[in-house]
């Protein structure tokens, strides 16, 4: 490959174009930044891949140039602590320009397929950023707080059926399109909890912009994308994740409606009221913005916390048929990384399996009722542990541990089938795999006692 010319642009051979919260500049710092690499006619996705990996491996400050192999795939790079998702796309001229109008779909006409959907995620951004218009910089400071609120919730995360951040965006901008009124920062925070908490998402599409190409579809959520309306953005979203997304909102209505109400009744005693700042609903969601404003009025994230789920999510009620634990266990920390790229984009094929025992007739037999993925993977020395709650209807449980028993072996199955070109390292670690079933309980004391063992 050519390398980057710095003093003369029209020669150079790509460009990076950063789309998602980066563009949006609603980005927290824990979030990632995607981007689309442009390429003119005459690159390849072999030499991006392959060649352009190892030639990033070269540079010091590049921890990992690793591709993610999945429907789009993606080179997942760390430079200097900080995670990139790049994605390919390649034009059909021979020298690409960053003059290019995102929103002309025409001059993509002689595109691949693939990168058509590449782009799309570019003027998406692009044309939601127009759209909002004089709003932007509100709907900036409500995208933030939502997403922040996705994670703590552990509603994020579009891999495995929840939110990504473009997901957010378009639902704050929805809101604030059909809004009549002007609102303030804290009233669309309620109002969007409580709009979506009891949105009828399976037979209503989320669509701003009314263009052309949109084709009715059954799916459990549809948030349509702006610029190319026949994709779902929210794809992945199962009957059980929308219920888990839909039961967080619910719960975060009730909780600011708690707040407000506490609030009132403290301003009314000539007391209290002395305690509590008249300005305290912006203070709590400013903190989520700008805890200590800077020089430069550069928006920032606090380490703010709405409540610590982390934990809870083991204490949950409803998990009364345990907790799915798939482990992935190899010496070499790179191995273990490298094998959890691979299995979380076929994390999805698990979840199917399970939604399917929903609709098995089971007699006063207990089946599954829902199934709530955690977004995050535990991560410790030779270890990556990723948890599914599982919650049942009533009734015995001898038919479901059988069945659930019967899909853990499927699902390994299909893993080592999909693994069979990978390197052997990472076939060793697919082999021997661990997935198994245990109690919230069990495992907050094997993570108590971890962590117990590391003080010492």
């Amino acid at each position: 490959m050519t390398s980057y010319r710095a003093n003369d642009p029209s020669s150079r051979l790509a460009f990076i174009q950063p789309y998602g919260s980066y563009h949006l500049q609603t980005h927290t710092p824990s979030s990632d930044i995607d981007s689309v690499v442009v390429f003119p006619c005459y690159v390849n996705e072999t030499t991006f891949f392959e060649i352009f990996s190892q030639q990033l491996k070269q540079s010091r400050d590049v921890a990992r140039a690793d591709a993610i192999v999945a429907k789009f795939s993606v080179l997942n790079v760390v430079y200097k602590g900080i995670e990139i998702d790049l994605q390919p796309a390649i034009l059909s001229q021979y020298i690409v320009s960053r003059n290019i109008d995102w929103l002309d779909s025409k001059q993509f006409d002689n595109c691949k397929q693939r990168t058509k959907e590449v782009i799309a995620a570019v003027s998406t951004n692009v044309k939601l950023k127009n759209v909002m218009g004089v709003q932007f910089p509100l709907f900036q400071q409500l995208v933030r707080i939502l997403k922040h609120a996705c994670d703590q919730l552990m509603i994020n995360g579009n891999k495995i059926g929840y939110f990504g951040g473009i997901n957010v965006a378009i639902l704050a901008a929805n809101l604030m399109l059909i809004s009549k009124n002007r609102q303030s920062l804290c009233q669309l925070v309620y109002n969007f909890f409580a709009y979506y908490g009891k949105f009828s998402f399976g037979s209503k599409p989320i669509i701003i912009c009314e263009e052309v190409g949109y084709q009715p579809m059954q799916a459990p959520m549809q948030i349509v994308t702006l610029t190319k309306p026949e994709i779902n953005s929210t794809s992945k979203v199962t009957e059980s994740t929308k219920y888990v997304i839909q039961k967080q909102f619910k719960s975060c209505r009730r909780s600011m409606e708690y707040l407000m109400k506490l609030i009132s009744n403290c301003l009314l005693n000539p007391v209290t009221k002395a305690l509590i700042k008249p300005q305290v609903i912006s203070i709590i969601f400013s903190q989520l913005i700008d805890p200590k404003p800077s020089e430069d009025k550069k928006l920032q994230v606090a380490n703010y916390t709405i409540d610590s789920h982390q934990n809870y999510f083991f204490k949950d009620p409803d998990f009364k048929a345990g907790i799915m634990t798939i482990q992935i266990n190899h010496p070499d920390d790179n191995i273990v990384k490298k094998t959890q790229d691979k299995i979380e984009p076929m994390l999805v094929m698990l979840f199917n399996d399970l939604e399917k025992i929903k609709t098995e007739v089971t007699g006063q037999m207990a089946k599954i009722q829902y199934i709530r993925p955690r977004p995050s993977w535990d991560i410790t020395p030779g270890q990556m542990v990723f948890y599914v709650g599982l919650c049942k209807t009533p009734g015995e449980k001898e038919w479901l541990a059988k069945k659930l028993n019967e899909i853990i072996v499927g699902y390994k199955i299909k893993l080592r089938n999909k693994m069979e070109k990978e390197e052997i390292e990472i076939q060793k670690c697919v082999l021997n795999l661990q997935i198994g079933i245990k109690s919230g309980k069990d495992i907050l004391k094997t993570k108590q006692a971890a962590q117990a063992n590391q003080q010492e």
